[in-house]
């Protein structure tokens, strides 16, 4: 996946421009075709995912798509809290959020945007496990109308692929992402080959995923994400704002890699001539 440089960070400063305030108000209602949104991140020691959902709320906020739920990959019971808090502050705290059967305790810059910004989620053992708000959410939606966005680990997708029929569908997961997912485009992976953080943290998980997915799916290897640098910019947004908080104040890395931001992009607005897809092949 070759791209122009010039071209994809004058967008994401665009979109982030309207991620750099929080959206108290109403924002345009989605059209009905737009993408439907699941959003599944580890967001625990990388902070990279807190640009991701600046760039999903953006492009949320200007209509072109629907957030209709987001997972945690990771074992940091902050991230759950620190993805409600984000939310909130974008204006979307309805949004819910599933979490992987072994949470654990809350750590890191997760647990400190938790401890800082408002938001209603108490504990992250509030939570619906990941593999059942997934087939929920799915069961609920059109056919083939859901793309999945991760920018993490596969754990979640491995469960949902496995699980069995319950009272949200009478399919199995596998045929249940089969009837209701459009595209699944993801953060991770070398190619034609080499070592990934997101597939290497659970490589059972990510090679039964991989190997198992029966939509269309989109890699967005881990070179086109080093290439590219965004956020740049944040210094110069308010202090309230938990996504500069995180990057300037807390990781004090920024500008920063951005495979994730690729990858929601893609996501709601394919390729639009910015990148060069490869679309043979296999993983």
């Amino acid at each position: 996946m070759r791209c122009d440089l010039r071209s994809i960070v004058s967008l994401f400063v665009s979109i982030a421009t309207l991620c750099a305030v929080p959206l108290r108000a109403e924002t345009p209602a989605a059209r009905a075709d737009v993408p439907r949104i699941i959003f599944d991140a580890d967001m625990s020691s990388d902070h990279d995912d807190v640009g991701d959902i600046a760039i999903l709320h953006g492009l949320a906020s200007m209509g072109e798509c629907k957030i209709i739920g987001m997972m945690v990959s990771s074992r940091n019971g902050g991230t759950a809290l620190c993805m409600d808090a984000i939310n909130t502050y974008y204006g979307k705290p309805s949004i819910p959020i599933g979490v992987p059967p072994d949470i654990g305790g809350i750590g890191e810059y997760a647990g400190q945007i938790a401890s800082e910004f408002p938001h209603a989620l108490k504990s992250p053992k509030d939570c619906p496990l990941a593999a059942n708000l997934y087939r929920q959410l799915l069961a609920s939606a059109p056919d083939k109308s859901v793309t999945i966005v991760t920018t993490g680990y596969l754990n979640n997708l491995s469960a949902l692929l496995q699980s069995p029929p319950d009272q949200y569908s009478s399919l199995h997961g596998i045929d249940l992402v089969r009837k209701k997912v459009k595209l699944w485009s993801c953060a991770g992976g070398c190619f034609p080959k080499g070592d990934e953080f997101n597939f290497r943290v659970m490589p059972k998980d990510a090679c039964y995923t991989v190997n198992h997915w029966p939509s269309a799916v989109m890699y967005v290897p881990f070179d086109v994400g080093q290439a590219i640098y965004t956020c740049g910019r944040l210094p110069d947004t308010s202090k309230t704002n938990p996504v500069r908080r995180v990057y300037v104040d807390i990781k004090k890395q920024y500008p920063y890699p951005s495979g994730g931001q690729i990858a929601v992009y893609y996501a709601v607005r394919g390729a639009q001539g910015l990148w060069d897809v490869q679309n043979k092949g296999h993983n």
